[in-house]
């Protein structure tokens, strides 16, 4: 009974290995060809210099000292956008 209950965990060990070696090959498809490929697709579109994003991960609201900027920006012709959490909130901010 003994070596059946080691077997069982080695089998078990051999188990998670793979697993992990199977995350650890999606992981490195992701961070070596899939977002560098992201980066110099995208990196190649033409950026807006008049465009300020605003992002604030805890509140659902501008806050105080986002808004003297926020008017100072826009009275200089500056296009201004605000990213807030949505209601239910789950610690990711996602600008759509």
């Amino acid at each position: 009974m003994r070596y059946l209950r080691i077997l069982k965990n080695r089998i078990n060990e051999l188990r998670n290995i793979r697993k992990r070696k199977k995350w650890l090959k999606k992981r490195d498809f992701l961070y070596r060809k899939f977002w560098p490929f992201l980066y110099r697709v995208f990196s190649k579109k033409p950026v807006d210099k008049n465009l300020i994003l605003f992002g604030n991960g805890f509140a659902r609201r501008m806050p105080e000292n986002f808004k003297c900027i926020y008017a100072r920006l826009k009275d200089e012709g500056y296009t201004c956008k605000m990213y807030f959490p949505p209601k239910k909130y789950n610690g990711v901010v996602s600008l759509k």
